[in-house]
C-alpha cells in the first residue's frame, strides 16, 4: 500500500492531508494548533480531489481507500457530519458492507500513519550518532555543520530528506514518484516522530530550544523547495495532479510567518535561519513580507549579494532558484 500512496493521484492527494496532521504548525506551538491554515487548505483539497477521482478514470480502488482515510481522519479530528458523508460515499459509490465497523476506519487511518512514521525512521538508521561534520555524513552543504554533533533520530531523518532534495534530477527514471514520496517524509516529519506520531505534552522540553526551532525553519524551506520541484516534474511528465501545487506553496509560506527566526538571529544557527527564510520569500514572492528580511540581513551582516550567496550555497541554493533568489535580494537591497 506504501506504494499505492504515490502511484495514486487521488490517495497521494488524501496521504498528503493526513501525513501533515501532527506536523503542519510551522512554528507555532503544537498546544495552540487545532486546523491550522495548511491543514484547512490541504482538507479542501483532498475533498475536490475524491469528487473529480471518481468521475475519472482513475482505479476504483485507490479511490476507495482516499476516501476511506478521509473518513478516518474526520472520525478522530474532524466532525461526524463530515464522517458520514464520507461513509456514504464509500458505501454507495465503492459498494463498502453497511455494517463496516468504525475500527475498521480507524485501523486504515492508524496504518497510513505508521507508514509515514515508518519511512522517516528508516531514515535514521544508516547514520552515525554523533559527528561534528554533518555535511559529509549526508554529503549537504557546510552551513549545516553548526547542529549538534549527537545526532537525534529526528535530526537524521530531516537531514536525510535534505540530502536527497539536494541531489534530486527530475531527469531520472523514478523521478515522479521520487518527488512524491519526498513530499510526504516532509510534510510528515515531526521533532518527535522517533518516540511516537503524537506528541507527547512534554516533548519540546526534550530539545534545545534554539536547535528545535532551526530544524523547523529546516522543514520549511526543504518543503517549499520540494514543493517547486513537485510542480516542475508534474509538468515536465504531464502528470496528473489534483492539487494546485503552487497554491499550497504559497499557503505554506505564509503559515511559517509564525517561525520564531528572531530569536535565532545573534546564536549559531542565524545563517540556517536566513537562508530559510530568503528561501521561503524567493519561490513564494509576497512583497508585503519584506520589510521583514531588512533587520535580519543587517544584523547578520548579510548586506551585499555576495555574501548572502555564499550563506544560500552553503545550505542549499540550486540552479532552478538562483534567479528568484537574487531578484528578491535586488529588491530588498534598496532598502539595505
Amino acid at each position: 500500500m506504501r506504494d499505492a500512496f504515490t502511484i495514486s493521484p487521488a490517495l497521494f492527494q488524501a496521504t498528503l492531508f493526513l501525513a501533515g496532521t501532527f506536523s503542519n504548525t510551522c512554528g507555532l506551538s503544537y498546544a495552540d494548533v487545532k486546523l491550522g491554515v495548511g491543514m484547512a487548505f490541504m482538507r479542501g483539497a483532498s475533498l475536490d480531489a475524491v469528487r473529480s477521482s471518481i468521475a475519472s478514470s482513475e482505479g476504483e480502488h485507490w479511490v476507495s481507500m482516499a476516501v476511506a482515510l478521509l473518513a478516518g481522519w474526520e472520525l478522530r479530528f474532524g466532525d461526524r457530519e463530515s464522517y458520514e458523508i464520507h461513509m456514504k460515499a464509500y458505501r454507495g459509490i465503492f459498494g463498502a458492507p453497511l455494517d463496516l465497523e468504525e475500527n475498521s476506519i480507524a485501523m486504515m487511518r492508524d496504518f497510513a500513519f505508521e507508514s509515514l512514521r515508518e519511512q522517516l525512521n528508516n531514515l535514521t538508521i544508516e547514520a552515525p550518532l554523533r559527528s561534528s561534520k554533518p555535511s559529509q555524513v549526508w554529503n549537504i552543504g557546510s552551513g549545516f555543520d553548526v547542529f549538534s554533533p549527537v545526532f537525534a533520530p529526528e535530526v537524521k531523518s530531516l537531514f536525510a530528506i535534505v540530502r536527497d532534495t539536494t541531489h534530486f534530477d527530475p531527469r531520472q527514471p523514478g523521478s515522479l514518484q521520487f518527488i512524491r514520496n519526498q513530499g510526504l517524509k516532509t510534510i510528515s516529519w515531526t521533532p518527535h516522530h522517533g518516540e511516537s506520531i503524537e506528541p507527547s505534552a512534554t516533548f519540546e522540553g526534550h530539545w534545545d530550544a534554539a536547535e528545535l526551532t532551526a530544524l523547523l525553519h529546516v522543514r520549511a524551506a526543504t518543503l517549499i523547495i520540494l514543493c517547486r520541484h513537485s510542480h516542475l516534474c508534474h509538468n515536465m511528465y504531464k502528470a496528473k495532479t489534483y492539487l494546485d501545487i503552487m497554491g499550497a506553496a504559497d499557503v505554506h509560506a505564509m503559515s511559517c510567518i509564525h517561525l520564531d527566526t528572531d530569536s535565532l538571529i545573534g546564536t549559531k544557527y542565524q545563517y540556517a535561519a536566513v537562508w530559510a527564510r530568503v528561501t521561503l520569500a524567493a519561490i513564494s514572492r509576497d512583497p508585503s513580507r519584506d520589510p521583514l528580511f531588512i533587520p535580519w540581513l543587517k544584523a547578520t551582516g548579510l548586506t551585499t549579494w555576495d555574501s548572502l550567496r555564499s550563506v544560500m550555497e552553503s545550505h542549499l541554493l540550486q540552479d532552478v532558484f538562483y534567479p528568484q533568489t537574487r531578484e528578491f535580494f535586488d529588491t530588498l537591497s534598496q532598502s539595505l
